[in-house]
Parts: C-alpha cells; structure tokens; sequence
C-alpha cells in the first residue's frame, strides 16, 4: 500500500501549475472564438460588434 499513496496525492508543484495552464488554454479558445465571432459579423455586414464597435463597412458607408 505504500507505494500506490504517492500516486494518489499530487505534488504539490503539479496542483499549482495545472490551473494556469488551464487557464491559458481555455484564453486560448475564447480568442479563437471571439476572432471568428468578429469574422463573421463582418462578412454580414452592416451589423455592430458586440463590444460596441462597428464593422470597416459601416464606417466607410457613413463617410
């Protein structure tokens, strides 16, 4: 029984890296995201970004 305790409790280098690397994959798939989101609201046309920005196409037809 001995040697299967180290198994079963982590390091604690281990418990204190997994949730940074955690955390920059899943910022990682949000700018992923978010790029294709704004990619695609761009190729519609006319309509705004979420974050309050317009498209290049809306600005140059008020122009």
């Amino acid at each position: 029984m001995k040697h299967i305790l180290p198994l079963l409790a982590p390091d604690a280098l281990l418990l204190a890296v997994t949730p940074v690397f955690f955390a920059l994959f899943l910022g990682i798939i949000l700018r992923v995201f978010s790029s294709k989101r704004r990619e695609l609201y761009k190729r519609m046309g006319d309509i705004p970004f979420l974050d309050g920005t317009a498209s290049d196409d809306s600005l140059q037809n008020e122009s």
